[in-house]
């Protein structure tokens, strides 16, 4: 028996609109590809049949009796520590990360280039002052600032990200892929105003 623990991460969706949610699908399916989707509400068969055509990977958490021995709905603790699927990772092909700096224990900094194989994947702000590698991947749930050139995969999901240069790379922001063509050597800010893509140079 071969036994592996992995971290696992995940998007919740509640599906109301069946039409909404294949919708929504197509239009992320770059950045949903690399989660599992935990499914409540209306799953029909033919959701059922149009994700595994998308080859994404899904769990209908309908099915879940809250009374089982899988969540003790007597404890709410327990049933919050039992959800939290996702934890912080920082995994670099098992090897130590050098000159890394937290400040403020909000803030990850690197003064480094992140190598091929090499993956940071936080719930923290990111700065990086080096190249990112092709083969290389940041994923962050909060804001990402890089200002090497980027052949790698950037993926963030907060307020802003911050880039200059855009080789081989790939920029996905809070689930849209990103035009290399917008980062022409100065350095760019994206974020969101008025539930808009906003790119403004620095």
């Amino acid at each position: 028996m071969i036994v592996k623990q992995k971290n696992l991460r995940v998007f919740e969706i509640e599906i109301e609109n069946e039409v909404e949610f294949v919708n929504y699908i197509n239009k992320n399916s770059i950045i949903l590809g690399r989660f599992l989707l935990l499914l409540r509400g209306n799953i029909t068969d033919s959701i059922t049949n149009f994700l595994r055509e998308q080859d994404i990977a899904f769990f209908d958490i309908n099915i879940i009796d809250k009374s089982s021995s899988i969540f003790n709905t007597k404890d709410k603790s327990d049933i919050k520590a039992k959800e939290e699927i996702y934890k912080e990772e920082i995994r670099v092909d098992d090897r130590k990360i050098d000159n890394i700096e937290v400040e403020e224990e909000s803030k990850l900094i690197f003064n480094k280039t992140i190598r091929s194989g090499e993956e940071i994947v936080s719930d923290r702000d990111i700065v990086i002052f080096g190249r990112v590698n092709s083969g290389a991947k940041i994923t962050t749930t909060a804001s990402l600032e890089v200002f090497g050139k980027v052949d790698g995969i950037l993926e963030c999901m907060g307020e802003y990200l911050i880039a200059k240069e855009i080789g081989m790379g790939e920029v996905i922001f809070n689930g849209e892929m990103i035009e290399k063509s917008v980062f022409d050597g100065k350095i760019k800010k994206i974020s969101i105003e008025n539930s808009l893509l906003s790119i403004k140079e620095l």
